[in-house]
């Protein structure tokens, strides 16, 4: 490491710590001297800052420490990751060349490896700094839009904006390593979904990305190292919840499987039922394990065994389920938020499985601040396996059961149906979407033949609650 990037990391460090009050003016022969240098790497280190933010010059030239609030450090950061997020956007949309893809990889292989020192001394901490301002620059270059980049540049004379200044202070890198491998891993994130020309999840990682920069500058507030440093600030400032970016991991997977469990014995249970349903209308068991797989859902694969005949019409019985299962529209607009995040293989592959009950655990897993999507997958395995080897068993037995009805058995879906909406409801703020719901689907059904109540139903709740999200 330089003397030059050694004095600019002491410099900024003691500023951070708040060693040097708001406005207090930073003589450079005294800051040399205290650093043990020159005054040249002390002056050039006075103009970085400046540049980050954290320091201005005064009518004279002369520097001074900068004060700042929590609020103004939050709104730049979060600035800056929406306008690097139409950044990325734009490069992912417009392709990443192999020199800018070489580039890229360079830095994240350079990231890699000033990270595998623990704990993280300085020089690590200096070629980290130095490949994450590259790869940033690097993104914001590949966008080809000047008019963001001269927005960014302008953003970045606000305090803690520029990329090196939202790394943790180097007063407790030690700490702070695990933030900096997770931030990583967000930019290997980012420049998998470049690659793969994903312009909306690239966009959506470099906002959260952002994000990472500003439960770090909280943490430095709070930490002994640099609460000082953000004294000045108002008391009481709000702080915006950040949410964590979202992974797809093996154990996510197995926490969507282990707490989806309690959904089993009720899917395999109906799926029994519709397999003993489907032996009754004449259905093959290989035809009716495929409906189960490709489908799979209950409450349309029943309503489309009343339509079914020894020759049944296929246009009409792939409405009926199309009708029925319009709900999975929703589903998946409220989960796109988290799997934005992972890989379209992921993500598809996760939705091809979805079901009402794996959606309702797996959002109120995401309402809980969990992140894995791996959990989404889980769930509907952990629902999807019962309900295949329901429907073999349902088969099999064929008319042990003359008539399911008897027992209850079709009222399940109303009650499961009642089960997600309850473990759903958030207080008096949803009565007014279910009452919509509740009046469009009892209006519908009388008025109109076939399943248009549920759609009419949920265009209804949606409607209502867009409008009063707005309000």
């Amino acid at each position: 490491m330089s003397l030059q990037e050694t004095v600019l990391m002491q410099l900024r460090d003691l500023i951070l710590r708040g060693e040097f009050a708001p406005g207090h003016k930073l003589a450079e022969q005294q800051l040399a001297e205290r650093l043990g240098a020159s005054r040249t790497p002390v002056r050039a280190a006075l103009v970085t800052l400046e540049q980050e933010g954290l320091v201005e010059a005064n009518d004279t030239g002369k520097y001074l420490v900068r004060q700042f609030t929590p609020r103004e450090v939050a709104d730049a950061i979060a600035v800056r990751g929406h306008l690097e997020g139409m950044a990325a956007r734009l490069v992912a949309e417009h392709g990443l060349s192999r020199q800018m893809q070489g580039d890229l990889q360079a830095c994240l292989d350079a990231g890699d490896a000033a990270l595998q020192a623990n704990p993280l001394g300085y020089d690590s901490y200096a070629a980290y700094a130095a490949m994450n301002d590259r790869f940033h620059a690097l993104i914001l270059e590949a966008s080809g839009n000047r008019a963001l980049q001269r927005a960014v540049a302008m953003n970045d004379r606000l305090p803690f904006a520029p990329a090196s200044a939202m790394l943790p202070m180097q007063g407790s890198v030690a700490l702070d390593r695990d933030w900096m491998l997770y931030a990583h891993r967000q930019h290997h994130m980012l420049f998998d979904a470049l690659k793969r020309g994903e312009g909306a999840r690239a966009q959506a990682l470099a906002v959260e990305h952002a994000g990472a920069a500003q439960r770090i500058r909280a943490r430095a507030a709070g930490h002994p190292a640099g609460g000082r440093a953000l004294s000045c600030a108002a008391a009481g400032a709000p702080e915006a919840a950040v949410p964590a970016s979202a992974s797809f991991t093996r154990a996510g997977i197995w926490r969507g499987f282990l707490m989806a469990q309690p959904l089993a014995p009720g899917t395999a249970l109906y799926g029994v039922v519709f397999g003993m349903l489907a032996s009754e209308r004449g259905l093959e068991l290989l035809q009716a394990m495929l409906m189960s797989a490709f489908v799979f859902s209950g409450s349309a694969q029943l309503a489309a065994l009343q339509g079914w005949s020894a020759s049944p019409l296929v246009l009409p019985l792939a409405a009926t389920v199309l009708v029925i299962n319009a709900r999975y529209i929703l589903y998946g607009a409220a989960l796109q938020p988290w799997l934005v995040q992972v890989s379209r293989t992921q993500a598809y592959g996760s939705l091809f499985f979805l079901g009402d009950g794996s959606w309702a655990l797996a959002m109120k897993q995401y309402h809980d601040g969990y992140r894995d999507a791996g959990f989404v997958l889980g769930a509907c395995l952990a629902t999807v396996l019962p309900w295949m080897l329901g429907t073999l068993a349902g088969h099999l037995a064929g008319h042990s059961v003359p008539n399911p009805a008897a027992f209850g058995l079709d009222f399940m879906l109303v009650a499961f149906a009642a089960a997600i909406g309850l473990s759903m409801w958030r207080g008096k703020a949803d009565l007014w979407p279910a009452a919509a719901a509740a009046v469009a689907a009892l209006a519908l059904h009388l008025l109109v033949p076939g399943a248009w109540y549920i759609v009419g139903a949920g265009l209804a709740a949606g409607a209502i609650g867009a409008w009063r999200h707005g309000r």
